[in-house]
């Protein structure tokens, strides 16, 4: 028997064939496909280079469809960002495998976000960064991740200490899970806690204004002294760790002013020592006698440190605005300037109370927005294909309830700063290295509806 296929070559069919065809042999009901050996079909797939190409050749091999696997083989070429694939445990071993190839020995960031995987996935991954693998950023976030799986990284990342950020975001770990992957050597991000419709108790202390106070204060004297800190640290993800250990603490904790100096002091430190991975007691002697005067003493430090680790535990390292920040901003586009006037309204945001109600992912989604509305002002930023989406895709935010209120709030914020010398964050940010974004002049203000639709477009 010989079958035609689109009316210009002939093949012989397999001795089981006639037993596999439709009723109707006519070329709109059945491929060529259709017909070969399931083993074939499957080879056939696997020599396709990527996992959409892949679906769609199931998609024409559709009697067949059901039985193929599109996962199992590595994709050719690999690509970085492969979130919200439906990859399962299959898809992820084989994205594994494909890593593992020489080639591939060094990965700026892996995306395998929203895949429907859990611990099987995990430990391939695992084996992957042990086999010394440099990925500098993972995000496995939204999956199934649970406590086996965050034990099996957690042992990997202690023999290959290459890696920067690990995105756990929104996977099946307990508060164990979540204390082991808090002791390895690179930031682990996990849920942070819900956004509160109003500041915590300490926040809202005269009108919020000793919160504020502190955190200038640190801003200066971490802006001022950032060398001895640590040279080798990113000074705005320093800061931001820092704001967000005292939140943190002092939303468990009351607060107490004659201790708000040294506990400004010891958050700066448990930030900085958690960034080079070690107790520095040089560190602790410098900040007891520069930054203190000799108020308080390196052990005074060092302990208020620890206490502060205790009461926080794994939640140390609550992913900031700052973090989600340079996500998005990789994700989108931008340039020095963009990232330097996003900068700019995360860190009035966090400074501001009424940005309790938002979450960090929302700020930083906003200021990301914000900061390419000013192009005829000189912030360039990247032209990235559907930018929008991939923002959205990212941060995971309802548009209508959460991004376009959060832009809203911030568009006016930055209205109401400009020309304000008196705080330090303005004066910062009017500093020529950073573009001196203080000094642009906002846009008017415009209501959620706006960017809601500005979204939209």
């Amino acid at each position: 028997m010989q079958l035609e296929y689109p009316g210009v070559l002939k093949f012989a069919a397999p001795p089981n064939a006639i037993h596999t065809l439709p009723t109707s042999t006519s070329s709109k009901h059945w491929s060529l496909f259709d017909v070969l050996p399931m083993e074939l079909l499957q080879f056939i797939m696997g020599l396709l280079p990527t996992f959409g190409g892949r679906k769609r050749f199931c998609l024409v091999c559709k009697m067949a469809s059901s039985t193929l696997e599109w996962r199992l083989a590595p994709p050719l070429p690999a690509f970085e960002e492969m979130s919200c694939l439906n990859l399962g445990e299959l898809g992820v071993c084989a994205v594994a495998t494909a890593f593992a190839r020489p080639q591939h020995s060094f990965i700026g960031e892996l995306s395998l976000g929203n895949n429907n995987f859990g611990d099987k996935g995990a430990f391939a991954l695992a084996a992957l960064i042990k086999a010394g693998c440099a990925i500098r950023r993972l995000s496995l976030r939204d999956n199934a991740i649970g406590d086996a799986g965050a034990h099996a990284l957690a042992e990997a990342l202690a023999v290959n200490t290459k890696m920067e950020e690990l995105d756990l975001w929104g996977n099946k770990l307990t508060d164990s899970g979540k204390a082991v992957l808090a002791s390895t050597k690179c930031k682990v991000f996990v849920e942070c806690d819900v956004a509160q419709p109003q500041p915590a108790a300490w926040a809202k202390l005269d009108d919020g204004r000793i919160r504020t106070i502190l955190f200038e204060w640190i801003s200066q004297i971490q802006t001022g002294t950032h060398g001895a800190l640590n040279e080798d640290a990113d000074p705005q993800d320093l800061l931001f760790r820092t704001y967000s250990i005292i939140d943190g603490y002092y939303g468990r904790k009351a607060m107490r002013e004659s201790e708000l100096q040294l506990v400004g002091v010891a958050c700066t430190f448990a930030a900085t020592t958690h960034s080079i991975q070690q107790t520095d007691e040089d560190l602790a002697a410098w900040l007891a006698a520069v930054v203190t005067n000799g108020i308080w003493t390196p052990d005074h430090i060092r302990e208020a440190a620890s206490k502060t680790a205790k009461v926080l535990g794994f939640k140390m390292n609550a992913p900031t605005a700052y973090n989600f920040l340079r996500r998005y901003q990789r994700k989108t586009g931008w340039t020095q300037e963009s990232f330097n006037l996003a900068n700019y309204l995360i860190e009035l945001a966090v400074l501001d109370n009424g940005f309790a109600q938002y979450s960090p992912q929302a700020i930083a989604a906003a200021a990301t927005v914000l900061s390419r509305q000013y192009l005829s002002q000189g912030i360039k930023y990247q032209k990235i294909h559907c930018w929008k989406e991939k923002l959205l895709r990212c941060a995971c935010l309802d548009v209508a309830t959460e991004l376009a209120p959060c832009t809203a709030a911030l568009a006016r914020l930055h209205a109401s700063e400009q020309g304000r010398t008196d705080r330090f964050v303005n004066r910062k940010y009017m500093w020529q290295g950073l573009h001196m974004v203080a000094k642009i002049k906002p846009n008017p203000p415009v209501d959620a509806a706006h960017f809601f639709s500005y979204m939209a477009e």
